[in-house]
């Protein structure tokens, strides 16, 4: 078991399972597990933080170790070598007498939104995992993203719909749609071209060449009755778009016969859509 797993299923699964009284999704777990979010982020120092990047890497081998052993007591013991953790980030925090250079990259395994640049996020990896499971992504579905950002939420969507699915995404910053397509090369490899179409652009109209879509969804804040009429010709009877606001209850729409029926989600504070 690796960091990036071991961040999957000891932080981020009991904070989504406790924060949002529902069970993790397998199908999410397993793509989480496969996306190792520091390799989507950039090597930029942002000086000291509220973590000690080796202090966190000790600990979550500790886990990792605990984990895949036959110990009967290992579930406490690593709850309790948490809770020792994060007394010694405090106690390493007040000792400390200068900045601690730190990359955005070392504060990876952080449930948490992570600054990317350019007035962007990396999505906390709980709301990740909300939104895939609001969206019911599955095998073989077409799912359009509006903000590929740095490629993290494409990447654990890709996995989610896998090699017979194809997700196309749309970034408005010239450099974050670079960062990302180099970051999603490095993950997916050769199948890359076959699973993603990553366009450079204005997402607020769509990407109708790639359409019908099983599903649509915005990563940053947008208001839903704006978008939705557009959205409506390049979605499939009973698909799905997910529209989180600025600040307010994410808005799940479903096509219908009708129109759309609407359904509210989690209270949630996004940047503003581009």
């Amino acid at each position: 078991m690796n960091l990036n797993q071991v961040f999957i299923e000891n932080i981020v699964k009991p904070y989504f399972e406790q924060g949002f009284n529902m069970p993790f999704d397998q199908s999410v777990v397993t793509a989480m597990r496969k996306v190792d979010r520091k390799d989507f982020l950039p090597k930029t120092p942002i000086g000291i933080y509220i973590i000690d990047a080796e202090l966190r890497d000790e600990a979550m081998r500790e886990i990792a170790r605990l984990e895949q052993s036959d110990d009967a007591e290992k579930t406490e013991k690593v709850t309790e070598l948490w809770k020792q953790y994060t007394k010694d980030v405090h106690e390493h925090i007040f000792r400390q007498t200068a900045p601690a250079l730190v990359t955005v990259r070392d504060v990876a395994y952080m449930n948490s939104p992570i600054s990317i640049g350019h007035g962007q996020t990396c999505s906390q990896p709980s709301m990740v995992a909300y939104m895939s499971h609001c969206l019911k992504l599955s095998e073989g579905m077409h799912v359009l993203e509006i903000g590929t950002g740095c490629g993290y939420h494409a990447a654990i969507t890709a996995e989610c719909i896998g090699a017979a699915g194809h997700l196309t995404s749309i970034e408005i910053i010239p450099e974050l749609a670079a960062m990302a397509k180099k970051n999603l090369q490095h993950h997916f490899h050769a199948s890359f071209e076959s699973r993603i179409t990553l366009v450079e652009g204005n997402g607020r109209a769509g990407f109708p060449q790639n359409a019908p879509y099983d599903c649509i969804y915005f990563t940053a804040g947008a208001n839903g009755d704006g978008f939705i009429g557009g959205l409506s010709a390049q979605l499939k009877e009973h698909g799905k778009v997910l529209l989180p606001p600025e600040q307010g209850n994410i808005a799940i729409y479903t096509k219908t016969d009708e129109g759309f029926s609407l359904e509210q989600g989690t209270d949630v504070m996004f940047v503003p859509l581009q």
